[in-house]
Formats: C-alpha cells, sequence, structure tokens
C-alpha cells in the first residue's frame, strides 16, 4: 500500500474481539483497550497475546451503540496507577452512564470507585471519550442520549464536554462554578485528542448531515440541537446569534458516521505528519485532515483506506509512528460478536513486522525515553548480540544487553531517533527508539 510517496506495510495484531471501542497505547508498550460487551484487556504488539484485566460484563449494559466505552491512563502512570473508564449500565431498566476509577495493580484493575453516575443514557448517543489535558484535568465528553433539548441545559451532564478533577471532584476554574460542564451544545462526540498546538479537537456525530470537526474551548456552545453544523441556514441565524455558536472546523454531509481522532506527529510517515488522524464508521476509511495555522479551517482532507477493513471505530498511534486501528466488522446491535480486529500500518522501510512468527519476545521500554530505559528478554536470549544504529543506518556501539542500555542512557547519546538491532538464532528484531532531550 502507499501513502503519496511512502510504502506502508499492514499488519493484522490480533483478532476475535468484540467491538474494540477504545485504544490506549500504555507506557508499557502494550494497547489497553475496552470491548463494548464489558471488557478491559492488555494487547502485547509484539505477540498479539491478551491479557484481560477486567471484565465487568454482568454490570454493563450493552444495547446498541452503549456499553463500554472511553477509557484513560492517569499521565502519571505507571507511578499513578490509575485506570479511568466509561460505561452504561442498568438501574430499573434505564440505560445510565457512569465515569468510573480503578486501580492497576499485579496484572488487574481492582478497587473500582465511581466518580460520576447516574448520567442520562440511552442505546444511542452516549459518547464517550476521555482525554487528560496537560494540567491533569480529565476531558469527557457526553452524547444528548436522544433528548435533544438536553445539550443546551448547562444543568444536564448530556451533551457536553465535561472537565473533571482526576479525584472526580470540580476543577475550581471550570466555567460554570461547581459544574463539571466545559462546553455544550453536543450531539454525540466520539473523538477526541489533543491537535496542533495543544488545541483539544473532537469529532462528532450530526443526523444525516453535518457530522462536525469541533477545537473545544470553555463554555463554548457548538449549538446543537438548534444549530447543526456551520451557521449557514436562514433559519437558524437568530440560534447563531443567541447563542454565540461556535462553528466547527470542518462539517461533512452527507455524514461519515467520524470516529476516532488523533494528532500524528511522527516523521516515519511523513506524509501524514502534523495532520489530524480520522476514523470512520459509516465511509469505512481513514481520514488525513491538514488544518490551518490557526485551526480555522480544514486546508487537505485525504482519504486512506477506503473500505479496507470495514467500519473503523478507534485509533492508537504509538511512539514509533506505527498507527493501530480497530473495526468493527458488523454494524451496530444487541448481541456479542467476537469478530473484530486489530490492525497494524507501519512504513515497511524503517520499522519491521513486529509480530511474525520468527519474532522473538524483547521488549524496550518506555519510548520515547529520556532515562531509565531497559530491556526485557527472555533468559534464554541472554547471550543475544544488540548493537545500535542511528537513523543513517550506521552502527553506533553493540554489545550486551546491559552495555547497550548504559550506551542509550549515557549522556553522549543526543536526543534523536535511533534503532535497537538483536541478533539470535531466532532471527533479527528491531526496534525504532526515540530519545528526548537529557
Amino acid at each position: 500500500m502507499m501513502i503519496e510517496n511512502t510504502v506502508v506495510d499492514t499488519q493484522t495484531i490480533i483478532t476475535g474481539l468484540d467491538t474494540p471501542w477504545e485504544m490506549v497505547w500504555g507506557p508499557d508498550d502494550h494497547l489497553w483497550i475496552t470491548e463494548r460487551f464489558g471488557r478491559i484487556s492488555r494487547i502485547d504488539p509484539l505477540t498479539g497475546e491478551q491479557h484481560v484485566i477486567l471484565n465487568i460484563s454482568d454490570e454493563v449494559e450493552q444495547t446498541g451503540e452503549s456499553g463500554m466505552l472511553g477509557l484513560a491512563l492517569h499521565p502519571d502512570f505507571p507511578e499513578d496507577s490509575r485506570v479511568y473508564v466509561v460505561y452504561t449500565y442498568l438501574r430499573e431498566n434505564v440505560i445510565l452512564e457512569r465515569l468510573a476509577v480503578y486501580r492497576y495493580k499485579n496484572g488487574a484493575l481492582t478497587n473500582g470507585q465511581v466518580l460520576i453516575d447516574s448520567i442520562p443514557g440511552n442505546a444511542t448517543h452516549n459518547g464517550s471519550r476521555l482525554l487528560f489535558d496537560t494540567d491533569k484535568t480529565l476531558l469527557m465528553t457526553t452524547g444528548d442520549a436522544q433528548n435533544l433539548p438536553s445539550a443546551q441545559d448547562i444543568n444536564s451532564l448530556t451533551g457536553k464536554v465535561l472537565r473533571i478533577n482526576d479525584d472526580g471532584t470540580v476543577p475550581d476554574d471550570n466555567p460554570y462554578p461547581g459544574s463539571y460542564v466545559y462546553s455544550v451544545g453536543h450531539r454525540n462526540a466520539q473523538g477526541l485528542c489533543r491537535g496542533p498546538n495543544g488545541w483539544i479537537v473532537s469529532s462528532e456525530h450530526g443526523p444525516s448531515n453535518d457530522d462536525e470537526l469541533n477545537i473545544i474551548r470553555p463554555a463554548a456552545n457548538y449549538g446543537w440541537p438548534e444549530v447543526e453544523g456551520y451557521c449557514d441556514q436562514v433559519s437558524e441565524q437568530t440560534a447563531c446569534e443567541e447563542l454565540d455558536v461556535t462553528e466547527p472546523v470542518l462539517a461533512w454531509t452527507p455524514t461519515l458516521a467520524v470516529s476516532d481522532v488523533e494528532y500524528y506527529q511522527s516523521d516515519v510517515i511523513p506524509e501524514l505528519e502534523g495532520a489530524l488522524l480520522m476514523v470512520t464508521l459509516k465511509e469505512k476509511d481513514m481520514r488525513a485532515l491538514f488544518l490551518s495555522e490557526d485551526g480555522m479551517t480544514v486546508e487537505r482532507e485525504v482519504i486512506y483506506f477506503d473500505h479496507e477493513w470495514n467500519r473503523l471505530r478507534a485509533l492508537c498511534i504509538a511512539p514509533d509512528g506505527s498507527i493501530y486501528i480497530s473495526n468493527s466488522r458488523s454494524n451496530w446491535g444487541n448481541s456479542t460478536s467476537f469478530d473484530h480486529q486489530i490492525v497494524r500500518i507501519y512504513n515497511s522501510k524503517l520499522q519491521g513486522d513486529i509480530a511474525s512468527p520468527n519474532t522473538p519476545s524483547i521488549r524496550a521500554y518506555p519510548n520515547p525515553f529520556r532515562k531509565g530505559f531497559y530491556i526485557e528478554a527472555p533468559s534464554y536470549l541472554e547471550d543475544a548480540k544488540y548493537s545500535v544504529s542511528s537513523i543513517s543506518g550506521e552502527q553506533l556501539f553493540s554489545g550486551t544487553r546491559r552495555e547497550v542500555m548504559d550506551f542509550l542512557n549515557s549522556k553522549r547519546v543526543q536526543s534523536g531517533i535511533y534503532f535497537l538491532n538483536a541478533n539470535t538464532e531466532l532471527g533479527a528484531w528491531q526496534r525504532r527508539l526515540v530519545k528526548t532531550e537529557n
């Protein structure tokens, strides 16, 4: 496959999943995922091995689009072991939504605590992505839960972006005192990321028209249900003025069923560097969106992988520049269907196949790294020959695992891109590394 002038390869990491709704890259170099029926797992991208760390399927209500949704690791993870998750549940046959937090210890999520409860839910329009901002407050999207006027009601938590302290309390500097509400007028936002210049970017489902890409700002009103997309209809002008509506950066009609969005900052696939990547459900593609310097317009939109893997739901970008996509092969419904997969997209010239049967189980982390870099390998690979090379291919150092770790952690190694190589009796292994400032 090609992304303009770059040859990319694809690799199926794991199959047999039930609607992998969220994917987060952890500092342990694992994919942390939610499956909508109520399970959280860590996926080893080297082997595809799935480590189930929480299963509350007996508590989670999966009907239509509801179920276990967004997930976020605390920004100080693993020193702070808290993991946050949004899911829907039933109370007296009514669907509700909650934000909960767990502690990760000994390979499991335990000590669950509900932070926000009884958010109105529905079989559709629940959101909900999670994102930690740089000040360590947690942002959470909620859908309108099919109660459209609630999106304009600041006393309701539906149809909003919420802002929450990591202990579940309301931040003192939220725009509406004593309220989690951060922005209003949202229909059903299922994408949330930190974009260029630190903007908070969200992708949002429209009805049959006007899917939206928004830059989220405190106290901003995005118009739903009084305004759909831009303020471009005569019937919307009064509401646009009275509500001081913030228009989307881009709107799509007919709709694409926009889902996850992530900012691609790597140079591994140079054509994508600086783009917002967005996956879609209805159009079954990935899009690269290049914003203007002021963030007010999308200057270029390029479509990739059209109908390659059916409905695309979640997106994750690893530190080595690999792109991971999860699909939903079937339309939403009430039944659990373990026919979904996670696929890796990578530059075949700079990155190798990381999960071939002949690849030894070697792990290098954290990545990017500054100090405290580690290489883990099973005992039978203790005598493997390790080396470090530059991005141009020049070998800079070779030695034992311990010697290579010491070399990479030394102050004489400047920040930049390196390759860690290991030659074993089972085959060769390579990992792209990024070293940040000492």
